[in-house]
This record gives structure tokens, sequence and C-alpha cells, in this order.
């Protein structure tokens, strides 16, 4: 039978495939070669990585050198990561930075809490073992020392007295920097005008080989040649008429020595040529006493402003104390006490209102201490009870009238200073002339008023306050001294 060609054929030649369903076969297989690829070209960056991170790191500290780091990965498969990577070492910098930051500024503060704990011990002459504990527990209690760190250091104290102000200095001076090290072990001298020499006194307690107040050297007052040799008109008692004599000669006859022209009078060797001044010689000699009063008065007044400093601090510290602490009087002094032998006991107790508590009567205590010193009333404990009884108190004193008392203390403190600075310009201003201060001292004696340096030392808040409180004919009054006291310099 012939074939029909005009039949379409039924048999399959193994079935055509649709394209796009090849086209989609071919894609998926491309795309696993692609993450194989991927897959592959992930895990040699990874190995190239951990080699860089090997190539890089110190055997021996463990420190990352990752300019290195970079420079091997980005020369190495790694670079396929090499942003990730650097995403990762800037946040691992940023952590140590940061970690950095806190263990500087805690150690800062340890240093500042140190520094005043020991300042204010070393300003206390009677200070004494129990001090310096409850100094270290207060660094426990804070968080600026671990109780091993304090055994540490209160393991070599010294039972002596007075080998602990040396243990204590030793330690104020480890807690400087190695620039303040030196400045703080280095004598600081004073001059002091004797009248017939200039004496250099050291000023500085830390200073080793030097005593507060000891004379390191002495360079006596001279004539130079000129002067010596320059002609000075006299009486001549025995004449009754002036003459001339050299200056020298004149120096020679200070306090009724004899010269060679009047043998058999008592006194020093003659100078020969020189003759006796009779009517000048007492008033002479007396304005000579007078001048070198006035220098050393001066000179102590410099000596107490540079005292001052150390009080004003001590009362800025026990204002900070209060304003922490919020509360004083008889009330809270048996509750602090209270609450400070529960917390000897390891019971529980306000420890951050003890720390305030003992900080405020310490700082109070030492401030005081120095005030009395620079009173005269500092050689005897009975001295400084006499002068304690007018001195602000955080066991008998409400927290308003606490405050306004230290405030109160502390101005005629810096009233000390004011002093000193206006004292200081009068003498420049007089050609540099400290016999004038006699005459500085009688101005400022009668313009001092204790109630206007008061206001002046109040934040401009209180000042406002202050002024408040004053009727009208007082605040007029107030307003005449301070303009007073800034003309002669005190403000």
């Amino acid at each position: 039978m012939a074939i029909d060609p005009s039949i379409p054929l039924q048999a399959s030649a193994g079935g055509a495939q649709n394209p796009l369903a090849m086209l989609s076969a071919a894609m998926q297989l491309r795309g696993a070669n692609l993450n194989q690829s991927a897959l592959n070209q992930q895990i040699q960056a990874n190995q190239a990585a951990s080699a860089a991170y090997q190539q890089a790191t110190d055997p021996t500290t463990g420190q990352i050198d990752y300019n290195k780091l970079t420079a091997l990965l980005a020369n190495s498969p790694a670079a396929y990561n090499l942003p990730q990577i650097q995403a990762q070492i800037a946040q691992q910098k940023n952590a140590q930075l940061e970690s950095q930051s806190k263990q500087f500024e805690l150690a800062r503060k340890q240093v500042n809490w140190l520094k005043g704990g020991l300042g204010s011990l070393l300003n206390n002459p009677g200070v004494s073992g129990a001090d310096v504990m409850k100094l270290a527990a207060g660094g426990i209690a804070q968080g600026f020392l671990t109780p091993e760190q304090a055994a540490e250091e209160l393991r070599s104290m010294p039972s002596d007295p007075q080998q602990l102000q040396g243990w204590l200095r030793n330690l104020y001076v480890q807690s400087l920097d190695s620039d303040a090290q030196l400045q703080a072990i280095q004598p600081q001298f004073q001059t002091i005008d004797t009248g017939s020499a200039i004496g250099l006194v050291n000023t500085n307690p830390l200073a080793g080989g030097q005593q507060v107040g000891q004379v390191a050297a002495s360079f006596q007052k001279g004539l130079s040649p000129e002067t010596a040799t320059t002609p000075t008109e006299i009486f001549n008692p025995q004449t009754g008429a002036p003459e001339l004599v050299t200056r020298a000669q004149f120096a020679g006859m200070a306090g009724g020595a004899p010269s060679g022209r009047y043998p058999g009078t008592p006194g020093i060797n003659p100078i020969g040529g020189g003759v006796q001044a009779a009517p000048g010689i007492g008033q002479t000699a007396g304005a000579e006493v007078a001048a070198r009063g006035a220098a050393e008065r001066f000179n102590n007044l410099a000596s107490d402003a540079g005292n001052v400093r150390n009080t004003v601090q001590g009362y800025d510290a026990a204002l900070g104390a209060l304003e922490n602490l919020g509360r004083s009087g008889p009330a809270v002094d048996k509750t602090m006490l209270i609450s400070s032998t529960l917390e000897s006991l390891g019971l529980p107790s306000d420890k951050d209102a003890n720390a305030n508590w003992q900080s405020l009567n310490k700082y109070l205590q030492n401030a005081g201490a120095s005030a009395a010193a620079q009173a005269g009333y500092g050689g005897t404990d009975a001295g400084r009870a006499v002068f304690g009884e007018g001195q602000p108190s955080a066991k008998s004193m409400n927290p308003e009238a606490l405050r306004e008392a230290i405030q109160y203390v502390k101005a005629q403190n810096l009233g000390v200073l004011a002093k000193q600075g206006a004292a200081q310009r009068f003498i420049d201003q007089n050609g540099g002339d400290y016999t004038k201060y006699s005459q500085f001292e009688t101005r400022w004696n009668k313009t001092y008023n204790p109630d206007a340096m008061f206001y002046m030392s109040l934040p401009p808040e209180q000042q406002t306050g202050y002024i408040k409180g004053l009727s009208a004919d007082k605040r007029k009054k107030l307003a005449e001294s301070i303009q007073k006291m800034d003309m002669l310099g005190a403000f």
C-alpha cells in the first residue's frame, strides 16, 4: 500500500523540547556554577584573610599591625572582603579607643582624688594613721581604689607621726607627672628684706633638705663704689656747722659711731676723716627702723597671702561636700555617727553620705587649722580650740547657716589676697618704695569692709538675694564701701 503523503506522520523523533524550558535550565546551571564560584572565592578570601591576620599579629604581644594587615589583604584574594574587613577594623579601633578613654578618665579621677586627699592630710599638722585609713576607706567606697590596692599602700605606712608626714609627701609627689614632680620638690624662695640684708627663705614644705622658713642664703646690703664716694652734707657738733663727708663715712657713723676726728668716743672702730652727725642721727635711725618695719610687714603680708590660698581651697572643698550631702546640724551628726558605725561593721548604710560627711568635717577642720595658724592660734591644741569656737561647724549649724558661715570666712581670707594685690600695686605706683607700705596700711584699715568683701565673693545669683535682704541705708553704705575698696585696688 502506497504511503499517502497528505497524512501527517504520528511518530516522534525523540520529542522536541520547549526553547524557553531549555533556556531556563541553562540559566539554572549557570547560576549554580556562579554560586559555587562565589563560594570558592569566599573560602579563598577567608583563608587569605586568616593568613594576613597571622602575619600582621605580633606573636609576643598579640598586637595587630593594622597598616600591615591592610596591605596584605589588598594584595591577596582577601581583597574580595576588604571593605567588610576594614569596617570591622574600624569598629575594633573605636572600641579600643573608647576603652582607653574610659581607662584614662578613671585614672585622671583617681589622680585628682589622690592629690586632693593627700593635700588635705598634708595640711593637717596633727595627721594620724587613722586619718589615712579614713581616706583609703573613702577611696574604696568611691571606686577609686580596690581593697587590694589600699592594703598594698597601707602596708608600708609608718606608725611614727614624723615619718608619716614624709611618707605622705612621697605619695603626693608620686601622684604628679614628671614635670610637676620636679617642681613640687624644688625649693620655692621668698625674699625677706631685713634692712641690712636680703634673705632667701624656702616656702615649699616638700623641698628636700630645706625647712619652711629656713634662710637658704643671705646677701648683705652695701654701697656701690660710685655711691660710697658721693659727698654728703652732715652736721658737725663740735663746730656747729655743716660739713661734707663721703657716703661710706656717713654709713659708718650710723647709730652714733665715732669718727677718726673725735677719738675716745665709745663705739666701733673709727673711720678716718668722718664726723659724727648730731641732730639727724636719732631721726635717721628712727626712720630706718620704721622703714624696716614696713618692709617686714609687707613681706609678712605676702607670706600670709601665699598660705591663705590653701585655706580658701579648703573652704571651697567644704562647700562642695556640703552641696553633695545637703544636710548638717546636731541631728545629722548623730545620724552619720550611727551610719558610720554600721558601715565599719559591714552592715547596710548610706556610704555616699558617710563619705561626704567625713569629707565636709575634714575640709572644715583643715581650713580652720590653716586659718588658726595664720591668726597666731596654731601653736597649741588649746589655741586652735579657742579659735575654732568662731569657725563654721557642720555639727552645730544647719545647711543654710553653715553655707553662709563658710562663704563669710572664705571671703575674709580672700580679703588677705586682695590686700596683698592692692599693696603691691600701691608700692609699684610709688616707684617700688616699700617704706610707703605704712601709708597703704593706714588707708586700707580705714577702707576695708568685711561685708563688702563677703558680697563681692558671692556668685551673682546670691548677690541678688543678699541685696534684697538689706535696707536702703545699708545698701547705700555697702555700695560706698565697695567703691572705696575698688579705688584702693581691692577688686
